[in-house]
């Protein structure tokens, strides 16, 4: 079947947490998710590389490993991974296959089909099942209590970080937001956090502990240092947190930190940090929230170096914080484009420009980088941000030509 057309079907359904269809899929395809063991990535941002860094470090440590991140940039079949590569065209349209046959039981049980999200994450816990990982690393989708993904029962639990995003869904409240993503902590799991605050610490052991789990700890604010300095940005304090995590999976057996440590650069997601080489070079980054954009400035300067001017293109969902995301990154930058990446739910490029206060307009994202790169001359960076699925737009309308596909 083509999965990606049977995919792009259910987004009409649009986004509904909670896990009763979950379930119902699960049983209708034997419950592969009980004969995984998981690591389960929960947190605001910092997801998908900490889930993907982890996978690596494992699989350095000779595991044969799985992992399962959102969203994507180039194709659907590029959020599951077997030791490191996206699964295979033909092996991931198969699994989604099987989960298209078995809607009907969902519908019949629940009154409704599965939603996008509901049936990839069924489609990647059965690929990696029948892949026969030692271990799956998932990243959690949306919150953690009610998403797809909590259905794992993983012993190990990293928490990358807690900030305001989804707020429709999870309030603005960082205590609020922190119980619902270790909702997903089960009794004897361990948690492994990134390096919190004291306070927003103290209220994650107390849920942990209310929910039975055997342990929780933290990384120092320093432990980005840990990744060896392969890494920029926010990339080395999520890698740190990934070492951490593929370090307690293993225990008591030995584990080769230079290998994990050598693995990791070959691990970064797209769109994370990821340098385009040109004449201006461009940056892809999916920051979409404040905390994200805050984390791509200051990486900016480490990138970038002496790179002027700085030119921004940025598209962003109606739901996220423009105001906030401009002041994170007007330090950083000289000038910002207000584009669009036309998905659903996407702002216009004016009403972008609006919120963000961008001196250019463009509507046409391939058009907007043309003007960027335009502007940023042989001296000066593109920033292409605010969205990951801008990112997946451009990719799609091949706009990324020297981007390294995964």
């Amino acid at each position: 079947m083509d999965a990606a057309a049977y995919l792009d079907s259910l987004a009409r359904f649009g986004m509904k947490l909670g896990l009763e269809r979950m379930h119902a899929l699960l049983g209708a395809l034997e419950n592969p998710q009980r004969e995984l063991a998981a690591i389960h990535v929960v947190g605001t941002n910092g997801k998908s590389s900490t889930t993907s860094f982890c996978a690596a470090a494992l699989g350095a440590q000779g595991l044969r490993v799985g992992a399962y991140l959102s969203p994507h940039v180039y194709g659907w079949h590029e959020r599951i991974q077997v030791d490191g590569r996206p699964a295979a065209p033909e092996v991931f349209d198969e699994a989604m296959a099987r989960v298209a046959a078995a809607t009907t039981e969902v519908e019949r049980a629940c009154g409704e089909p599965p939603t996008q999200f509901e049936a990839l994450t069924a489609g990647a816990l059965l690929l990696l099942r029948d892949a026969a990982v030692e271990v799956a690393v998932v990243e959690a989708g949306l919150g953690g209590r009610l998403d797809s993904t909590n259905v794992l029962g993983a012993g190990l639990v990293g928490l990358t970080s807690i900030g305001i995003d989804h707020a429709a869904q999870l309030g603005e409240d960082p205590a609020a937001i922190l119980r619902e993503k270790l909702g997903v902590v089960g009794p004897g799991a361990l948690v492994v956090c990134g390096p919190l605050d004291d306070e927003l610490f103290e209220q994650a052991a107390t849920i942990a502990g209310a929910r039975g789990a055997r342990g929780i700890r933290r990384l120092p604010a320093d432990a980005r240092e840990t990744a060896g300095g392969a890494l920029a940005g926010y990339l080395a304090g999520n890698a740190a947190l990934a070492l951490e995590l593929a370090r307690s999976w293993v225990n008591d057996a030995p584990f080769d930190l230079e290998a994990a440590r050598a693995a990791l650069p070959g691990a970064v997601p797209p769109g994370r940090l990821q340098l385009v080489p040109g004449d201006p070079p461009i940056l892809l980054d999916g920051a979409h929230n404040p905390d994200g954009a805050k984390a791509l400035a200051a990486a900016l300067g480490e990138i970038a170096r002496e790179r002027r001017p700085r030119v921004a293109v940025v598209g962003l969902q109606e739901d996220k914080d423009a105001g906030a995301m401009a002041s994170a990154l007007r330090g950083a930058v000289d000038e910002l484009v207000a584009t669009s990446s036309g998905h659903p739910g996407s702002l216009t490029a004016a009403e972008a420009a609006g919120r963000l206060g961008a001196e250019l307009v463009e509507p046409d994202p391939l058009v907007a980088i043309a003007l960027a790169r335009a502007r940023a001359g042989s001296g000066g960076i593109v920033v292409v941000t605010g969205s990951i699925y801008l990112l997946e737009r451009l990719a799609a309308l091949h706009a990324l030509a020297g981007a390294t596909e995964r």
